[in-house]
């Protein structure tokens, strides 16, 4: 008998390896000034002073190879993944870097006015926790929680709730912004590196009625 199973509704996560950054400017890179904490941001506008708001760490001319490459990566996910129209463009809007000490965690969050997110990895220690996803908490798993019978295996399509995505170093991640996901206690020795991005549309966009220009 022939059965055919669907995976319907799947969301798409993008990994790529677009190659490390050279010695000079991963050295310039862990030499800015982040705040004193133990989860420190640089290019978050909430941890900049006044003169500085507004700032992407992308935009940085040290960075502007690496901007070009994960752009690349972000119009292969939109235009080939997703099948978005060549008439919307995706435009960085915001970009920072996390500097994670040892014993530090990141909450569960998602990028909120965004719609393509990422992260790339300029430095990945021996013992550097991966980005775990969150299946959202609105759908279900094939199995509710509290009638949830014991899989074959650990993780499925179909019956995990969450996955966790290994990054090495020059790795790029990116994923749709809405999807929650959180980085574990780190217990690597040295601090651990990440830089986020976010990508919104520019052009016609919306369905319907509630269609507008950007």
């Amino acid at each position: 008998m022939h059965y055919e199973i669907t995976p319907l509704f799947s969301t798409p996560l993008l990994k790529s390896h677009i190659g490390p950054l050279d010695p000079i400017t991963l050295a310039w890179l862990k030499r800015l000034d982040y705040p004193d904490s133990s989860v420190a941001q640089y290019g978050n506008e909430d941890h900049l002073p006044q003169s500085e708001r507004g700032f992407d760490v992308l935009n940085q001319p040290k960075l502007l190879n690496l901007q070009t490459l994960i752009k690349r990566a972000v119009d292969h996910f939109a235009y080939t993944v997703l099948d978005v129209i060549d008439d919307v463009e995706f435009r960085l809007t915001t970009s920072w870097i996390n500097k994670m000490n040892t014993g530090s965690d990141i909450d569960l969050h998602n990028h909120a006015n965004a719609v393509i997110s990422g992260v790339y990895y300029p430095d990945v220690g021996p013992q550097s926790n991966g980005l775990t996803f969150k299946k959202n908490r609105q759908h279900l798993n094939s199995f509710p929680e509290h009638v949830r019978p014991d899989t074959k295996q650990n993780w499925s399509q179909y019956t995990s709730g969450e996955w966790t995505v290994q990054p090495t170093t020059g790795d790029v991640l990116i994923f749709p912004s809405h999807l929650e996901h959180i980085v574990a206690k780190s217990l690597d020795k040295q601090d651990r590196y990440s830089l986020a991005f976010n990508y919104f549309p520019k052009g016609s966009i919306g369905q319907n009625s509630v269609r507008t220009n950007i």
